[in-house]
């Protein structure tokens, strides 16, 4: 709980003013971070303390150059693997000549247990990991170290100087999104009926809202001064409120809860039951896995486990679309003349597609397309996605506003061209087309007065 703590309140995600603490490592090589510098960028490295525990290290002189050592070089891609990729030449550390584009902490041991401050001037742009190598067996190191990454007066790397200005675009699309949604709620027509699941929608623009605004002034703030000054707190807290909205309302708009029925099925509750609180769980253990450090243990493990864990739950999501539109399709079958079914299942047919295309491009297409990306439009990502998600959120509204001929708000409103026999077959059709038949028959005896006692007995 501690360490939670720690990570929320004291290491920023994208602060470019960065502490990184390692205790007892006995990796051979630690990639720390990356960063995208323009012609004059700088470092300001501040070593604290480095402590190593092993018999070779016992032997050394206190003042000699040791085969260990923290090296900043100009790499090609962002590293994926910590140890497998970027793999630092030993000889760079014990005295060999360095490259263009190379430099090299001092690595003396007295330096390290006496702590020092380095600056480096970066001589030519482009994107630079800061990585520490061991080339001693059976070592274990521990040491503390602080990292101050500019571009001129700018903290934020190259490809994300644009980013404090995109958040705040949609911070005001947001704002003109939930001024002319609760405008509409209020002065909407009296015959048009609004439901819970409106309320729920309102919910979700507000924290998308408030996710944006708390996102833009962090990166503001990190662009300034280079830590968030809290504004990484009510970030995480309204990211994570509007990712649980989310999904909740994918599942409750899809499932035609509150709208063509007033319950949930037992399957739909389980699901229901099972991917909010793994969302939920994920979300919180992505906020911790971004603010830890790329150094720390299996990081890039984690991370993708927990992309895959958000991909599987919106994939989940799409089940109770999909048994919906079953549901629905089966009572068209029964008889394609009841126009309102028709155009019900037609709606979620058309909110199943939009949601398949939303899911494959924020989770599949602009992961893809960031690999292609050069590291000076890594910002277009973020355009997409969040601009996938405006578009989104925008159609969902639209398609279950509340009016007065819409079709999936008004079910229980009977019009002449359809029956009572209709509407209990949409909201309780059967599994088997067999029970079919003595659904309709109770259904006439209903109306003569007559119940009879098969019906309690039927299998739905």
């Amino acid at each position: 709980m501690k360490s939670l703590i720690f990570f929320l309140f004291v290491l920023p995600i994208f602060a470019r003013v960065e502490y990184i603490e390692i205790l007892n490592d006995d990796r051979e090589q630690l990639f720390l971070n990356s960063f995208v510098f323009i012609d004059g960028g700088t470092i300001d490295f501040n070593l604290r303390y480095l402590k190593l525990f092993g018999g070779s290290t016992n032997k050394q002189n206190q003042s000699a150059i040791l085969p260990i050592g923290f090296l900043i070089k100009k790499i090609n891609s962002f590293p994926s693997r910590s140890t497998t990729e970027h793999q630092i030449e030993c000889s760079k550390l014990g005295g060999a000549e360095l490259g263009e584009n190379e430099y090299l902490i001092e690595n003396s041991l007295k330096g390290w247990k006496e702590g020092f401050q380095q600056h480096i001037d970066i001589k030519k742009k482009g994107l630079y990991g800061i990585f520490f190598r061991a080339c001693l067996e059976k070592e274990y190191v521990s040491f503390e170290l602080k990292m101050a990454l500019k571009n001129g007066n700018n903290y934020l790397s190259v490809g994300e100087i644009k980013l404090p200005s995109i958040y705040l675009f949609y911070s005001i699309c947001y704002s003109g999104f939930v001024l002319i949604w609760f405008l509409f709620l209020k002065f909407k027509k009296k015959n048009a009926k609004s439901t819970r699941l409106h309320s729920l929608l309102s919910i979700l623009l507000i924290a998308k809202l408030l996710a944006m605004s708390s996102r833009s002034f962090e990166y503001y703030s990190i662009k300034n001064t280079g830590v968030p000054k809290g504004w990484n707190i009510p970030s995480y807290i309204f990211s994570f409120c509007r990712g649980v909205l989310f999904f909740a309302t994918i599942l409750f708009f899809g499932s035609g809860y509150s709208s063509i029925k007033s319950y949930m099925s037992p399957r739909e509750k389980k699901l229901l039951m099972l991917v909010l609180p793994v969302q939920a769980m994920t979300n919180i253990a992505m906020i911790v896995i971004e603010e830890a450090s790329p150094a720390t243990k299996d990081y890039f493990t984690l991370w993708d486990l927990l992309k895959c864990f958000d991909i599987i739950c919106f994939c989940l999501v799409l089940f109770p679309i999909a048994w919906t539109i079953n549901e629905l399709k089966a009572g068209v079958n029964l008889d394609n003349t009841k126009t309102r079914t028709i155009e019900k299942f037609r709606i979620f047919r058309l909110f199943y597609t939009i949601t398949v295309i939303y899911i494959y491009i924020t989770r599949i297409v602009v992961v893809i397309f960031t690999r292609f990306l050069t590291y000076h439009f890594l910002w277009v990502s973020i355009f997409i996605q969040e601009l996938s998600s405006l578009i989104f959120i925008a159609f969902v509204a639209i398609q279950f506003r509340p009016y007065p001929n819409n079709t999936y708000v008004n079910v229980y409103q009977k019009d002449d061209s359809e029956s009572d026999e209709m509407e209990l077959q949409i909201m309780t059709f059967p599994k088997y087309k067999k029970d079919t038949d003595l659904i309709k028959r109770d259904i006439r005896k209903k109306h003569e007065g007559e119940i009879t006692e098969d019906y309690e007995n039927v299998d739905y």
